[in-house]
């Protein structure tokens, strides 16, 4: 999913085997691997440490050290913007929000905005709303199930390909046209606070967030060339 989100993923992790995965990241001594973000001024970034994190930065080259759990990634285009990415799997229960806390502490600290947990058992409705007043305040959190991230739903043949518009290209698209971005058909981020609607998963899987505009990459009835039409999420 980082992958097709732009981010670089250092290469050992495109074909780690279930059982190393689970060695380096969800025992009781994770393995920390850090990232370092190649700047313009040849400066770089540490990820810092907390428990069970992944934290992806840019063009990474990865170290070892055996106190914590980070991968940094940045996307190839924008290496400012980085993610982290908490995996939650020992735990018994659903998870809570203590370990979204200590996300955002961990976040905070590393001067990191974006954000992703994977959970093995689910979160309970007291973490979901949470998640969404942190949301309205500039952050973007997502939460994931492993069932949800299981197969790559992108990948699949009846799905047509979704890319993400940059504001540039959103704008030249509006004015070619000529037309307003809320006059544009949608794709929804969420449902509505009266329930009503049903969540775009592909818009969840990429991360595209409300105002996004996305091109979509079609065949029709088998013709080789393709067309494009464009969505804006809301």
């Amino acid at each position: 999913m980082l992958v097709d989100r732009q981010y670089t993923v250092p290469p050992r992790f495109h074909e780690i085997k279930e059982s190393d995965f689970t060695g380096e990241f969800i025992n009781k001594n994770p393995l920390v691997l850090e990232g370092v973000r190649q700047v313009t001024n040849g400066s770089s970034m540490s990820a810092g440490t907390h428990p069970s994190v992944v934290v992806a930065n840019a063009q990474a080259a990865a170290s070892t050290d055996s106190n914590s759990s980070h991968v940094l990634l940045a996307p190839e285009q924008e290496r400012e913007q980085r993610i982290v990415v908490l995996f939650d799997v020992e735990s018994e229960t659903k998870t809570g929000v203590k370990t979204l806390r200590d996300l955002m502490t961990f976040m905070e600290d590393n001067e990191v905005t974006d954000g992703i947990i994977v959970s093995e058992k689910g979160a309970n409705p007291a973490l979901l709303k949470e998640l969404a007043q942190i949301n309205d305040k500039g952050n973007y959190l997502q939460f994931f199930t492993f069932a949800e991230l299981y197969r790559n739903i992108a990948r699949h043949k009846l799905v047509p390909q979704h890319i993400g518009l940059s504001d540039q290209q959103a704008r030249a698209i509006c004015q070619k046209m000529k037309a307003k971005p809320e006059q544009f058909p949608y794709l929804l981020e969420k449902a509505s606070a009266d329930g009503k609607g049903t969540p775009c998963p592909i818009v969840k899987y990429y991360g595209f967030r409300r105002g996004k505009m996305v091109v979509i990459r079609r065949h029709l009835g088998g013709k080789m060339h393709p067309y494009y039409v464009y969505r804006v999420v809301h």
